[in-house]
């Protein structure tokens, strides 16, 4: 099952590493990794997408997260009224005019284009992520990257 965790950590050296390495070492897989500045200065919000068999094992792993030195709260968000967002930053082979009517329903930003290829920078929702470059997939995507899921649970 995939969960969504955040983990509150100090903005320090190595603290990412002894977060990550603490989970890897459970053999646990890691399907995306945000890790960006918060609006608490010194503090970092690490935001995990993992794979875990039950809910046991991703309330063990929230728990080890939290015994780590420097984080001040790892917690599950999945099942929480949760706002998230993942950057694609994709090159594809086709000028944008041939591909524009396909991108109106996408929330996209055009960061270069030549004559015979357009790069594309899109957000949203992991499948708003997805369905863009499926849509993209007819015109040969030749580069490709991704930042992962960040979040964090609606106050409001």
């Amino acid at each position: 099952m995939k969960r969504i965790l955040i983990a509150r950590l100090s903005d320090s050296p190595g603290v990412l590493n002894r977060a990550i390495n603490a989970i890897s070492k459970r053999f646990i897989n890691i399907e995306s990794i945000a890790v960006g500045q918060t609006a608490e200065e010194n503090k970092s919000q690490l935001t995990l997408v993992v794979h875990v068999e039950d809910i046991e094992s991703c309330d063990h792993l929230v728990k080890l997260l939290n015994k780590q030195v420097d984080v001040m709260e790892a917690k599950d968000i999945t099942d929480d009224n949760v706002l998230t967002r993942e950057l694609a930053i994709v090159d594809v082979a086709v000028n944008y005019s041939a591909i524009a009517d396909l991108l109106v329903s996408f929330q996209v930003a055009i960061l270069a284009e030549e004559t015979d290829n357009t790069v594309i920078q899109a957000t949203g929702t992991h499948q708003q992520i997805e369905d863009f470059i499926e849509i993209l997939k007819p015109y040969t995507i030749t580069q490709l990257t991704r930042t992962g899921i960040a979040g964090f649970v609606k106050t409001h």
